[in-house]
């Protein structure tokens, strides 16, 4: 494991991927995670303990967000998996981070919008708050907070809002 460890962020400091310092930290700590839940590792499932770190890393030397969104309950991930794709269909040229240690999407070098699930709610992070404000007829039915729109797996976000939102936080950062 310490090998999967060593050789995932030794990947990232030579393809300069942008992850952000939260990242260093949890992003291992994700494989751990991943690892232990999915293999023979301590409290995990079956064996193969090698064989599925192996897989694992695989996945995150591509994109260390398979591991953050497969180490979710299931409904927190299904309920987050189409915010993700959607802010990437609508932001093709988004590059995908992860930003104060969540998932997050970086739009020429700034953030765009990220999301995250915690123990009782998901949440969507547009960056900013003057959107949450224009969008707040549309947003009645969810807790919203300073630059954060919160809801559950079974109350989960419209895409075509998150859409929307997305669309207008692009034009917001163009402006600037």
């Amino acid at each position: 494991m310490n090998n999967i460890r060593r050789e995932f962020t030794k990947t990232l400091f030579q393809k300069r991927t942008y992850i952000g310092w939260a990242g260093l930290f949890l992003v291992p700590w994700l494989i751990t995670l991943a690892f232990r839940f999915s293999s023979g590792g301590p409290g995990g499932g079956g064996g193969g303990g090698q064989d599925q770190g192996a897989q694992i890393f695989d996945k995150v030397r591509g994109n260390g967000l398979y591991v953050a969104l497969a180490a979710l309950p299931a409904d927190q991930r299904m309920a987050l998996q189409p915010i993700r794709e959607t802010i990437a269909a609508v932001a093709p040229e988004a590059e995908e981070a992860i930003s104060y240690g969540m998932p997050a999407f970086r739009y020429h070098g700034r953030s765009l919008v990220s999301y995250a699930a915690f123990t009782a709610h998901c949440s969507f992070f547009p960056m900013s708050s003057g959107l949450l404000e224009a969008h707040r007829d549309e947003l009645a039915g969810f807790a919203t907070a300073k630059g954060t729109v919160r809801f559950t797996p079974k109350h989960p976000l419209p895409v075509d809002l998150v859409a929307r939102i997305v669309r207008e936080r692009m034009t917001q950062i163009d402006a600037h």
